[in-house]
């Protein structure tokens, strides 16, 4: 949503601020819907065997994320477009990524460090 407003900010329309969070508001659940799938048929098969064989770090759990998700959009993308192996392509899948990397780096540290409860 606010990646969508920031344009009409910079430009000083307020109306297309509203638009922009509008239609971020109006993708939120089906994007939630979709984070939630990838989570379960994705993640938690390659967090298991990350976990079988002891590897709990939050560095792990941060490269676990970003390559599932780089590789994800990366598939998703060339198979559903027509998009190329353009620089698009990469740059999305790869800041797509950084957010993967985040998210498996939260989860290994809530997960696995003993004082991230506090």
């Amino acid at each position: 949503m606010a990646i969508g407003a920031v344009p009409f900010l910079i430009s000083g329309q307020l109306a297309g601020i509203a638009a922009a969070l509008g239609v971020g508001l109006m993708t939120a659940p089906f994007s939630l819907i979709v984070w939630m799938a990838g989570v379960v048929l994705i993640g938690a098969p390659c967090w298991a065997v990350l976990h079988a064989f002891n590897i709990r770090s939050p560095k792990a759990g941060a490269l676990l994320g970003a390559i599932l998700v780089f590789v994800a959009t990366t598939g998703v993308l060339l198979l559903l477009t027509s998009m190329e192996h353009g620089a698009g392509l990469w740059f999305f899948s790869g800041s797509l990524a950084a957010i993967g990397a985040i998210a498996g780096w939260a989860a290994a540290l809530t997960a696995y460090e003993k004082d991230a409860a506090c």
